[in-house]
Parts: C-alpha cells; sequence; structure tokens
C-alpha cells in the first residue's frame, strides 16, 4: 500500500482529477545514499507505467543518489535502466582510499 500526503490544493486536484501523471511538473530525487533501494518498487512503477507515454515536460531534480535515479527515467528504457542502476550501485566496491577520480569514475559506471 502506499500513502499519499498532500496538502489541501493538492489533495483536493487528485481527489477530482484522479492520481495522474499529467499533473505531475518535478520529479525531485533527493540524496540519501542506499536509503533510495526502499524506492526502487516504487521507481519502477513510475518509471515504467505512469509516466509511460509521457508528451509533456517533468523538471528533474536531484542530487547524489536522487540525481542517479532521475537520470535512467532519461533513458530509452527507464525501467532497465533502474535495475541496472540498482545492480551496479549494490556492486560498487572503492578501494581503501579512493582518490576523487576513482569516485568520479565509478559514478560514470554506475549510471
Amino acid at each position: 500500500m502506499l500513502e499519499i500526503y498532500a496538502g489541501k490544493n493538492a489533495l483536493k486536484t487528485i481527489q477530482e482529477q484522479g492520481f495522474k501523471q499529467e499533473l505531475f511538473t518535478n520529479f525531485l530525487g533527493a540524496s540519501g545514499g542506499p536509503k533510495w533501494f526502499t524506492l526502487f518498487g516504487l521507481d519502477k512503477y513510475l518509471f515504467g507505467d505512469f509516466f509511460k507515454n509521457r508528451t509533456t515536460e517533468l523538471n528533474l531534480i536531484g542530487s547524489s543518489a536522487g540525481a542517479f535515479r532521475a537520470a535512467c527515467l532519461t533513458q530509452n528504457n527507464p525501467v532497465q535502466a533502474i535495475e541496472g542502476l540498482a545492480h551496479n550501485y549494490a556492486h560498487t566496491v572503492y578501494s581503501k582510499k579512493p582518490s576523487a577520480e576513482e569516485i568520479a569514475n565509478t559514478a560514470v559506471d554506475i549510471v
């Protein structure tokens, strides 16, 4: 089950029009390290069925893992991309004292 929290105006709109992807103009992906795994199932739904065939602009805002998630949404197959991200993120290994270059290169590989 998914609980939706919305302000007064947003709740009224959702009640009147239904929970439709056209109502959303922004995707916010916060940083949080591996905590994003708790959103993996929701991401698969949003990136697949919910936003499928979207014809209007969706602003993507993200930092760290949230930016990685947003990048998946821009791919030709966003569900495959988020699955790949989950696999790559979970299997990331750094050296004992990684350099900034190693971290940057690994970030590219993760996405």
